[in-house]
């Protein structure tokens, strides 16, 4: 308690000048990447990266074919709004297999985001003819079971949390 009363002014800037170098180590590509790498290495929170992306992947692509937006300007633009640097990078080296042969599902199972079900629900609406709505289609799925995963972590992290919070207390 020493410590904390006579040091206060010192410890509270160093701890503000971690923090300010923590956040601008973030904005940076590297930073960025570590710490997305960081995430795809936690099961949890890997789940939901990959979900994320796949989501924001199938719902916008659908939407921008469903435009009328060429191909590789949609892979452009789908690639640019996804959040996750790691998964950025894969979905970039996918885009370019893509642009050459025409083929969305192939290249997309072997990123390693997509699961099989997904690649094989659009590989269907490649083969259909019906890209653009099975492609919203997948979206819409995991969009849903996202959010019920959400929904049902957070019911449950409140009996957890009581029974830490009587732990301690005890």
């Amino acid at each position: 308690s020493d410590l904390l009363l006579h040091n206060f002014v010192l410890l509270s800037v160093v701890l503000l000048g971690l923090l300010v170098a923590f956040l601008y180590w973030k904005s940076t590509p590297k930073g960025k990447y570590t710490i997305d790498s960081m995430f795809l290495k936690f099961p949890v929170t890997a789940y939901f990266s990959r979900t994320k992306a796949v989501v924001q992947f199938t719902k916008t692509l659908g939407l921008l074919i469903d435009s009328g937006v060429n191909l590789t300007e949609a892979l452009d633009i789908v690639c640019s709004i996804v959040e996750n640097e790691v998964l950025v990078q894969k979905l970039r080296l996918a885009r370019d297999k893509i642009i050459k042969e025409g083929k969305i599902a192939r290249y997309l199972t072997e990123t390693g985001i997509f699961p099989k079900i997904a690649s094989y629900m659009i590989n269907t609406g490649e083969e259909s003819g019906k890209l653009a709505p099975m492609l919203l289609s997948v979206g819409k799925d995991y969009d849903t079971e996202l959010m019920e995963l959400t929904d049902n972590l957070t019911a449950s992290i409140t009996p957890i949390m009581t029974i830490v919070m009587g732990l301690i207390v005890g």
